[in-house]
């Protein structure tokens, strides 16, 4: 699995690899350009230009006008003494226009030195003061202010339009259309759209207006406006700076990314040599834009070198086309050319020439240059940039250097990490552990946490099983599911995650968690880079294979099935396991339809030759020999492995013993003795001839020449196993003539066997009393020591229950191992006449506390019965006063009665009636044992010659309510009558 996995992963990081180019490929198509220009100042420039070479309205207010001198002598002679007489001075009785103009030019030009606040608001009083018509002072006005503007004196000129506005007088449109022209000049582009749009329905402003308002538009970034305003108009040639406007609405286009816009309008400027060097760069970075970048280079080449910014942009932008058309080694020339020039934008030279080395294979070249940047603006660029082909330096040395020196500054590691796994994966494939450890440490150092979670964690993980680490393995590879972001899309590695999860957590035993992540990987199936099928078979296996670790064998038989159905390369295992569930469950023949299914469609199976063994065992379990012998013949004269053979060969052995064949049976396992190499069969076989030779031949001698009996001990040690197996399985006679043989044969070592305790009980078992009791007292003389005390008690029991030899009991009571027991030896002395002996052992069972009650009356009972037979009154009296005895007297009216019966006996008359009146309680409980004491008492009394005592007792006795017998009633009405004859 290993190396496939390797294989695998080496394909995934080509994939990545593959992405990794591509990013790359995307940062060189944007190489680092362009260098834009200022073009709202350009822009603001050629505004001035324009407005100060606007209409001359000199013509156009005075034309064919003429003011009587007259007039003009007497609105100047106060202020301008000097103009009126030269006026004066003149043939002419009228000014015309031009000298009109003339003369307001000369005067303002005296105004200069004086603030408008005082010169032109008296220069205004003159004007409205003098004789002239309405016409005329507006005219003067605005030739004032006009005046002005033209010296560049924006805000004076700017309150004098002002007024001239407001007064909505004469030339006042052309007031608000310079106004309009101030408000540009000094970039207040709202107030200047304003003032044009009032004045741009004037017929005679209509021309003028349109570049002015686009220029106003492009003050304000309104380049959607001019694109579509004017742009529709740059073919009415009849307006006013129709380049400029044309220039305007290029530029915009330009503003807007609209290149293909930008060139249409900026071509109707002219040819190249007729551009600016501005519009001539501007070109050139549009045609750039849109990839033709030969066109780029033609209009860049006419920079002009007296603009020395733009011109050294434009040579950047040069070299760069040649880069975009591929042309490597003259861009890198282009750009070296640059650096050496001194050009301003070295940094991103160095970036460009580091790009392009890389393009063309310098890897070292390329990282020099990107080395460069490390300390510059450019820092994280060239921070990226060698990160991202950090994977093609070959120099080891120089890789891990840049790696501990560009990674602090990385905002993103995965380039570091994929590339340090890679080369690990790369080591491990070549067994170079020491090396890939050498990358893991320095990811480690790139990333401390890294390591432990995203996709570092799954690759570390996915490793770490294949080195058999499943603890780490199951770690990390959580980790990786913990960590990994929700909304990132699925990938292979999700599926490689869920997949050896679930094959970690089922080599280490929790089969139950391995179902789960078997689960997962099943749903993430499409993702793997093998063939879907194969790995769902696969999946089906081990979800099979963890339920029926679990004892689910009905799942585990829907996992199999899907995979058996499927006629696939993993078929005959899943058909294999079914029959393996099915001999679980005690269906045999579905084990064996399993079973023939596997035989018959997968003849070269590794499963083949265990499935005809199984096969055989199957028919065997539901007591089908034939068919078992035949499968188990298939299994012998098959190539298969030598233990299916043996054990095949075993088992024909089984088949022949059940089927009475000894001889062929023995056989069988003397061949598997001869030849095995397998300790565990030879052992097997010599067990399965020996129980041959026990439980069917009897062969004694054949069981001995079945181990070594050089040493008698060993012979002892094989007889006593032989007859124990016979004792074991019932067959006694043979057990007790092999122990007997051991006894006879080998007196010295039969203690040692214990074999006269296995004799007697092998006698005890069939009930042989005698030889059982004379063996077992065999066992207690010579036996081991752990068994004559289980001897002796047994001896015992058979003596007192079975034999009935009571003298043997008591005699075997004596030896100092056997546990006394007072009660049955007090029966056994009872039957033996040793009255001493028989009450004290009685006495001792009493006070044992082990008898009930019930038993205790009855010892009592019977002892007493005894004694009274023998009338030993004597005995009986000192027998009862025993504290133990005479507990059990005071509770049972006749022990009461026979006590007072044995004191009556032995003449202590006033004790028999103590014994008597004391306990007339309990004698009230038995009416026939109280009638009886109470004649007992007459009798006491008429011995003791108190006939009046006796008398009234027996007249008590015969009217008594009690349930006295007839008989006693009628024996006390008889003693009545001797004592009393009158009546």
């Amino acid at each position: 699995m290993y190396n496939q996995f390797l294989y695998r992963q080496l394909v995934f990081l080509l994939v990545v690899s593959i992405f990794f180019s591509y990013s790359i490929t995307g940062q060189e198509s944007g190489l680092y350009g362009s260098r834009d220009l200022d073009l709202s100042t350009s822009i603001h420039e050629a505004l001035y230009h324009h407005a100060v070479q606007s209409i001359d309205v000199h013509d156009d207010i005075f034309d064919a006008q003429s003011i009587d001198k007259q007039k003009v002598i007497g609105l100047l002679h106060t202020r301008y003494p000097e103009l009126a007489y030269s006026i004066e001075r003149t043939p002419k009785q009228t000014l015309e226009g031009d000298e009109i103009s003339k003369l307001m030019i000369d005067i303002l030009k005296s105004e200069t030195s004086t603030g408008v606040g005082s010169v032109g608001d008296s220069f205004w009083t003159s004007v409205e003061g003098a004789e002239l018509t309405a016409e005329e002072k507006s005219s003067f006005k605005f030739l004032y202010g006009y005046s002005l503007f033209k010296e560049k004196k924006w805000d004076e000129a700017q309150r004098i339009f002002a007024k001239i506005a407001k007064e909505r007088k004469g030339e006042y449109e052309y007031a608000f259309y310079y106004d309009g022209l101030i408000a540009l000049l000094q970039k207040e582009y709202g107030t200047a759209h304003e003032l044009f749009t009032k004045v741009g329905k004037d017929a005679r402003l209509a021309t003028q207006t349109p570049y002015y308002l686009a220029a106003s538009h492009y003050g304000l970034g309104n380049y959607d406006e001019i694109i579509s305003f004017y742009a529709p108009r740059l073919n009415e040639t009849h307006l006013h700076n129709i380049r400029g406007l044309a220039q305007i609405v290029g530029y915009a286009q330009y503003k807007n990314e609209d290149y293909p816009g930008a060139i249409a309008s900026l071509s109707k400027l002219g040819s190249a040599q007729e551009l600016t060097s501005e519009e001539n760069y501007v070109l050139g970075i549009a045609y750039q834009r849109i990839g033709n970048h030969e066109k780029s280079s033609a209009h860049l080449s006419k920079v002009q070198d007296v603009q020395e910014d733009i011109a050294s942009k434009a040579s950047y932008e040069h070299a760069l086309n040649l880069a975009h058309q591929q042309k490597n080694a003259e861009a890198i020339g282009a750009f070296e050319g640059l650096i050496k020039s001194g050009h301003t934008h070295k940094h991103d030279i160095h970036m460009n020439l580091a790009i392009l080395q890389k393009r063309e294979g310098h890897h070292d070249k390329a990282v020099h240059h990107a080395k460069m940047l490390l300390d510059s603006p450019k820092k994280e660029d060239a921070t990226v940039f060698i990160a991202s082909m950090i994977d093609e330096i070959q120099n080891e040395s120089l890789y891990k250097q840049l790696i501990k020196q560009v990674t602090p500054d990385l905002p993103n590691t995965d380039m570091i990490e994929h590339s340090l796994y890679r080369r690990a994966v790369t080591a491990l494939q070549a067994g170079q552990k020491d090396k890939a450890t050498t990358y893991f440490d320095l990811l480690a150092d790139v990333d401390p946490q890294g390591s432990e979670r995203g996709l570092s964690a799954a690759w570390k993980g996915i490793i770490a099983y294949e080195e058999g680490n499943l603890s780490k393995a199951q770690r990390l590879l959580s980790n990786y599911q913990k960590t990994r972001p929700t909304n990132q899309p699925l990938q292979k590695i999700d599926f490689d995650v869920a997949y050896f999860l679930g094959y970690a957590s089922f080599r280490l035993k929790d089969h139950g968690t391995a179902l789960g992540y078997f689960g997962q990987a099943m749903d993430l199936s499409h993702l793997a880079d093998q063939r879907t099928d194969i790995i769902k078979d696969d999946l089906n296996l081990r979800i099979g294979d963890s339920y029926f670790l679990l004892d689910e064998y009905k799942n585990a038989s829907r996992a199999y099935a899907l995979v058996s159905e499927n006629n696939r390369g993993s078929s005959d295992y899943a058909l294999w396991q079914k029959s393996i569930i099915a001999e679980l469950e005690g269906r045999s023949y579905d084990q064996i339809l399993h079973l023939q299914e596997l035989v018959d469609s997968y003849a070269h199976s590794k499963y083949n030759d265990r499935a005809k063994f199984s096969m055989a065992n199957a028919f065997f379990a539901v007591r089908d020999y034939d068919q078992a012998a035949t499968w188990y013949k298939h299994v012998m004269n098959s190539p298969a492995k030598t233990e299916l053979k043996e054990e095949s060969t075993i088992q024909m052995g089984l088949i022949s013993v059940n089927a009475g064949d000894y001889t062929l049976a023995e056989k069988y396992f003397q061949e598997l003795i001869d030849a095995s190499s397998s300790a565990d069969i030879v052992e097997r076989s010599n067990r399965a001839l020996s129980e041959i030779y026990t439980d069917y031949t009897y062969d004694t001698d054949a069981y001995l020449a079945l181990v070594d009996t050089k040493d008698q001990q060993e012979s002892v040690n094989v007889i006593y196993e032989l007859a124990q197996e016979n004792f074991e399985k019932g067959a006694y006679g043979q057990a007790v003539n092999q122990w007997k043989k051991l006894v006879e044969d080998y007196p010295d070592h039969a203690p040692l066997t214990d074999a006269y305790f296995k004799i007697a009980s092998a006698y005890d078992v069939q009930k042989n009393w005698d030889d059982a009791l004379s063996y077992y007292q065999l066992a207690v003389k010579r036996g081991v020591e752990t068994r004559k005390k289980e001897s002796l008690t047994r001896a015992l029991d058979i003596a007192y229950n079975q034999s009935k030899d009571m003298a043997l009991y008591v005699s075997l009571s004596d030896d100092p191992l056997a546990d006394a027991d007072a009660y049955r030896l007090a029966i056994a002395h009872q039957s033996l006449g040793n009255k001493d002996d028989m009450l004290t052992q009685a006495t001792l069972a009493l006070s044992t506390g082990d008898m009930s009650s019930t038993a205790q009356v009855a010892l009592v009972t019977d002892f007493t019965a005894d004694l009274i037979g023998q009338d030993e009154w004597k005995s009986l009296t000192a027998w009862y006063d025993i504290n133990e005895v005479k507990q059990v007297i005071e509770e049972e009216p006749k022990l009461l009665y026979h006590r007072g019966l044995a004191l009556y006996n032995t003449d202590r008359l006033e004790e028999a009636t103590l014994s008597i009146t004391d306990h007339y309680d309990t004698l009230l409980d038995d009416p026939a044992w109280l009638a009886k004491s109470i004649l007992l008492i007459a009798d006491i009394s008429i011995a003791q010659d108190d006939l009046d005592s006796a008398v009234a007792a027996l007249e008590a006795l015969v009217q008594s309510e009690n349930n006295i017998p007839p008989s006693l009633r009628a024996s006390a009405k008889e003693k009545l009558k001797a004592l009393q004859p009158q009546n």
